[in-house]
């Protein structure tokens, strides 16, 4: 078994950085981290508040 993508998934990856380029311009990277990070923070906040209170 390889770690290199097959032909396939490569056409995929190349067809949703277009996609993201088209949508958001060459710092599509920053931009759709900033959209994750801001979706996930609730959750990950409320995490670490029940991990703080475990140790207590």
């Amino acid at each position: 078994m390889s770690n290199e993508p097959s032909p396939e998934v490569k056409a995929i990856l190349r067809s949703y950085v277009e996609v993201q380029r088209e949508k958001y311009g060459e710092n599509w990277k920053e931009i759709k981290a900033a959209e994750m990070a801001a979706k996930t923070a609730p959750v990950i906040g409320r995490l670490f508040d029940v991990l703080q209170g475990l140790k207590k």
